[in-house]
């Protein structure tokens, strides 16, 4: 459930896996939600979006740096896509200061190289993390979906692997 402009208003999404029947009307997937959160009123129809996840091999190609949704796109369930953009800003003011402070040229390959390598292997981690994730809770089948359910709420009750998953979301352990 995303936020929206309007206080007393909210976005719910869902996800299937390509290929999956939606066997759910909308009706069903709201009783659903409405028994965790009370109830809720579609405000129009239901919308389908083809979403793909995806990292780039190289950020950056001559004078072009790729940052953001440029260079990276998460599913939005896991609600990090801004933060992995804002992360590639604030690595990219960080290069373009010391290429600065030491006079030479953001688009030296040295400075670009470093540039990559801050960004891509924390980004890999976030997408193959994300990817997972999303494999595992659109699972559907009755008993799975169940078991699944028990793990994602006996997980949010470990704070240890909880407090790592936050850190990691919002990039805690960075240094700038």
């Amino acid at each position: 459930i995303l936020p929206s402009t309007d206080y007393h208003r909210s976005v719910y999404v869902w996800s299937s896996a390509r290929g999956q029947a939606q066997s759910d009307s909308l009706a069903t997937m709201l009783q659903r939600v409405s028994l965790e959160i009370g109830s809720l009123k579609p405000i129009g129809a239901p919308r389908r979006h083809r979403i793909v996840s995806q990292c780039v091999a190289k950020y950056h190609q001559r004078q072009i740096v790729l940052a953001g949704d440029a260079a990276v796109s998460v599913h939005p369930l896991a609600g990090q896509g801004m933060n992995i953009g804002l992360r590639h800003v604030m690595i990219l003011m960080k290069q373009l200061k010391y290429a600065h402070r030491n006079g030479c040229l953001f688009s030296n390959q040295q400075m670009l190289s470093h540039y990559q390598e801050s960004c891509s292997g924390f980004d890999a981690l976030s997408c193959e993390t994300y990817s997972r994730m999303r494999k595992w809770l659109c699972q559907t089948s009755g008993a799975w979906s169940h078991l699944i359910a028990m793990g994602v709420r006996c997980f949010d009750q470990v704070a240890g692997v909880k407090r790592v998953l936050i850190q990691h979301a919002l990039h805690a352990n960075m240094r700038l």
